[in-house]
């Protein structure tokens, strides 16, 4: 959607309001169950300490704004989201208690570099995923691993939310719609990036770096796997969880794509 068109939809964002429910709830299984309602999980599966205190569950998005590919957006992603935040910006109160006050969920591709540096010679993506994605989120469901309490949170006049977060939790989900973590996931065993082409592109690297081109990279190595028939994004991110547990994790879902960290 164009970004002048969102200004003219969102008044500014108003004050938080909440309810706080005892106990943990299944904010996993809550995605996997109504993914369109709850998109994006920010969590830490491995708890401990002040930056993992909080588990994030964001709800009932509104109107986004897309970059699909490279140049594909007039007048460039970064100006405007920048007009869309400039629209519902207001005086910045206090620390908030908890860290929700509403607002947009972003994802930034790393092919939006170049907006900053158009001189950048980028390869085209491969796929249809987006390059980056800004969502309104009136709302999110908040874990206290500190305090062992669930917060209700939406933005005032979007109180009846709050109605609705709690009912599907209340409603919990069926035991064969939750995330399993024992179940194959695989048909065939994981294909896996040769390991010359890597340390190659390790050599490249340092010979970058010794040339005074760069100062730091980012390389990654691919695998690639053919998924069981009715394998869920939830499943694979529930045993990622359990093998690979990280103090900052997150599931992500565009319509049939999602990042999984």
């Amino acid at each position: 959607m164009d970004a002048n068109r969102l200004c003219e939809m969102r008044p500014p964002p108003s004050p938080i309001v909440q309810r706080t429910l005892p106990g943990k709830h299944d904010l996993l299984g809550l995605h996997a169950r109504k993914p369109a309602r709850y998109p994006f999980l920010l969590e830490s599966a491995v708890q401990g300490g002040p930056r993992a205190r909080y588990d994030i569950l964001f709800a009932f998005p509104g109107e986004s704004l897309t970059l699909a590919r490279p140049g594909s957006l007039a007048g460039g992603f970064l100006a405007g989201l920048d007009r869309i935040w400039q629209a519902e910006r207001r005086p910045r109160d206090a620390t908030p208690p908890l860290p929700f006050t509403g607002g947009w969920f972003l994802y930034l591709g790393y092919e939006l570099a170049g907006e900053i540096e158009p001189t950048l010679r980028l390869p085209a993506p491969e796929d249809a995923f987006p390059v980056a994605r800004a969502t309104r989120i009136p709302a999110a469901i908040l874990y206290d691993t500190e305090r062992n309490e669930t917060h209700l949170m939406a933005e005032s006049g979007q109180a009846a939310l709050l109605d609705a977060l709690e009912a599907d939790i209340q409603e919990g989900a069926p035991r064969a719609s939750r995330p399993t973590t024992n179940h194959p996931l695989l048909a065939a065993p994981l294909f896996e990036e040769r390991s010359e082409r890597y340390l190659d592109h390790v050599q490249r690297i340092k010979d970058y770096i010794a040339a005074g081109d760069i100062f730091q990279a980012n390389l990654s190595r691919l695998w690639q796997g053919r998924l069981l028939d009715g394998t869920r994004h939830s499943d694979i991110y529930a045993r990622l969880r359990q093998q690979n547990p990280a103090p900052f994790a997150g599931l992500v879902r565009f319509e049939e794509r999602s990042i999984l960290s």
